[in-house]
């Protein structure tokens, strides 16, 4: 696969994967959300920060690990994006706190003209939803971690769907694989949306784990490059982010180990 199919592939399923963070990114209110909250604040509080995030889209899943530090504001993203037959793409990204670089393994870094925010980390630090977005919560205690389950409801849900649509259409590629994904969405429908967050003893985020069951047209590949719309399919999909450590000399040294490497050839 040539490295405009790749990244192209990658554009299409990280935009699957920003929708399912998206969904809870958008008030307040009950104790259930301010212990959220609290574990949140927590985390920005760190200056070093190692967390994955492993996205399910269909058959494709998408991983990321990023190490971050916070102070300093730079990090590393390596991600690779798999489907039934294996490793689809993957790459590497480090922002040095003015620049983003990408290393996609066929060329060694380039600067991009990207300045994308810390992937992922607003899921992790930023709570938004307002009490109409929760039909239902639900609160346990298992070995001294809290795990706390909203449900969300499915005007939410439409208006993500919507918010979607918007930025698919806002991509001005014009490919058959844009123009094919934004008919895919527009005919999907989303259902029992709900997203769990785990806070572990010393009141700091743990984990998140956000499913939802969804319905829509397969995208078929036909002869030409074109895609068309298959029968509908019903899955379920989601994110799960696991905070891995903090305040590790290890995330400063992959972050240092970057910066020299791309210090090289500036």
């Amino acid at each position: 696969m040539n490295r405009r199919a790749a990244q192209a592939i990658g554009v299409v399923v990280a935009a699957g994967a920003l929708f399912l963070q998206a969904i809870v990114a958008g008030g307040v209110a009950s104790e259930e959300m301010g212990i959220v909250m609290s574990a949140m604040r927590s985390l920005r509080r760190s200056q070093h920060l190692c967390y994955e995030m492993t996205s399910l889209n269909g058959e494709e899943e998408m991983v990321q690990k990023i190490w971050a530090d916070l102070l300093m504001e730079n990090w590393v993203e390596e991600l690779a994006i798999y489907d039934a037959d294996g490793m689809v793409v993957s790459f590497k990204r480090y922002f040095d706190g003015r620049q983003e670089w990408l290393n996609d393994g066929q060329g060694g870094w380039e600067i991009t003209d990207s300045q994308a925010a810390m992937p992922g980390f607003d899921a992790l630090t930023e709570f938004s939803l307002r009490v109409n977005d929760i039909r239902d919560t639900e609160y346990a205690e298992e070995g001294g971690r809290l795990k706390i389950t909203f449900w969300l409801t499915d005007d939410l849900l439409e208006k993500r769907k919507q918010d979607l649509l918007s930025m698919i259409e806002a991509d001005d590629s014009g490919t058959a694989l844009q123009e094919a994904s934004y008919q895919q969405y527009a005919n999907a429908s989303f259902e029992n949306a709900s997203i769990t967050y785990v806070v572990d003893a010393e009141g700091m985020l743990a984990e998140i784990h956000f499913l939802i069951d969804v319905t829509q047209p397969e995208l078929l590949l036909k002869g030409g490059g074109n895609y068309v719309l298959g029968e509908d399919v019903t899955y379920q999909t989601g994110y799960t982010a696991k905070v891995l450590y903090g305040n590790d000399m290890e995330v400063a040294e992959t972050i240092q180990g970057c910066e020299a490497e791309v210090s090289a050839i500036r």
